[in-house]
């Protein structure tokens, strides 16, 4: 199990009925979007340092 996984059974437990898998699926993209941003940002980051840009 990932963060997101254990944040939506907590959500689940919270409420007490289970999330739609649509929910659950758009969740599990935002989440990959955020970490590919964070990733390209970091490599730009070290770069911009790399070529004193």
């Amino acid at each position: 199990l990932d963060g997101n996984h254990l944040l939506l059974l907590g959500v689940e437990g919270i409420r007490r009925k289970p999330l739609s898998k649509k929910f659950k699926s758009v969740t599990g993209m935002i989440g990959l979007i955020f970490f590919i941003l964070l990733g390209v940002s970091v490599i730009l980051l070290d770069l911009a340092r790399l070529f004193g840009w």
